[in-house]
């Protein structure tokens, strides 16, 4: 049986293995969604013409601009995700608020875990989506960032969107959890 340490650094290494890969992706995502959102540039036909604006802006670096940040994000997320879902889970099964084959245990904690992860990181995902939006040049770093958007909004600014990414959080990691649970125990079989 794995210790809270093992579960917790287990989700926070080997979940983040992805990173370096899921980095382009987000860049992407950042660039695309905030600057055609907020329409104070002339904003992207579509993600392909986004890539090609990234690359001719900035090189293939361009592509991992707040690779850091999202590490910052991304590291300690799976290790409270893993942690929190486990441990919920168990405590589901001590207590007996589940079905025998695991399945509402699975739903609920899964739920709560991704929730929970969503409301502990978002300010962190605030910042590195700014920062990796950022095609002005206007922030000099990860940090330079944060302390421009707390002059910017206070505290507050780096919880915005928390309530609709928690409510958005709770059926997607349900449902996560509750095939990852129910595919191991189907494989164990």
């Amino acid at each position: 049986m794995y210790t809270t340490e093992d579960t917790y650094l287990n989700g926070c290494f080997y979940l983040e293995s992805s990173c370096f890969f899921r980095v382009f992706v987000y860049i992407l995502i950042s660039n695309f969604f905030t600057i055609s959102a907020a329409k104070t540039q002339t904003y992207f036909k579509g993600p392909l013409h986004c890539a090609m604006s990234i690359y001719k802006e900035r090189g293939l670096l361009g592509f991992y601009k707040g690779g850091v940040a999202m590490a910052y994000r991304e590291i300690p997320s799976f290790g409270i995700y893993c942690l929190s879902y486990e441990y919920l889970s168990a405590k589901m099964h001590d207590y007996k608020l589940t079905d025998d084959n695991g399945v509402i245990a699975s739903l609920v904690s899964g739920g709560i875990a991704g929730s929970l992860t969503w409301a502990s990181i978002i300010p962190f995902d605030v910042i590195k989506t700014r920062y990796q939006a950022d095609f002005t040049g206007e922030y000099r770093g990860f940090m330079h960032c944060a302390k421009m958007l707390y002059k910017e909004g206070g505290v507050r600014i780096f919880y915005t969107g928390c309530l609709v990414t928690c409510l958005r959080a709770f059926p997607v990691n349900a449902v996560t959890f509750t095939i990852y649970s129910q595919t191991l125990k189907y494989l164990e079989k």
